[in-house]
């Protein structure tokens, strides 16, 4: 396990799109075993992950680092893995996510994380 987590840490890298120090196989290793992290493989290889970052309030956490490779990409997989994420976190949770993302925007819309009125409202 210990080297798809590496080999995740380096294909999450080479996207340029996440915050490094949240990649780092450490960092993976600790989600993954806090069941904070939802994957999929494909091929028996991680293909598409959602990860569970904690805040300083408990319960309260941002669904963050949704990535789908190339190999599994327009299946339909990023809104399943995202709900596989907030599956794992306890009811009373609440979440919130920070993108730019249309994709995992529409995904959040619809899983019910946030409304047509809210995302015209923040610009979405």
């Amino acid at each position: 396990m210990q080297q798809q987590i590496e080999l995740l840490s380096r294909r999450l890298k080479a996207t340029g799109k996440f915050v490094e120090t949240r990649i780092t196989p450490e960092e993976l290793d600790r989600a993954i075993r806090e069941r904070r992290a939802a994957l999929r493989f494909h091929n028996g290889v991680m293909e598409a992950c959602t990860i569970l970052w904690p805040t300083n309030e408990k319960n309260v956490f941002e669904v963050g680092t949704v990535w789908v490779g190339e190999a599994l990409n327009g299946k339909g997989l990023r809104k399943e893995v995202m709900a596989d994420a907030l599956a794992l976190a306890p009811g009373d949770t609440t979440f919130f996510f920070l993108t730019p993302d249309a994709k995992i925007k529409e995904s959040a819309r619809q899983l019910g994380l946030i409304s047509g009125r809210e995302s015209e409202e923040a610009g979405f």
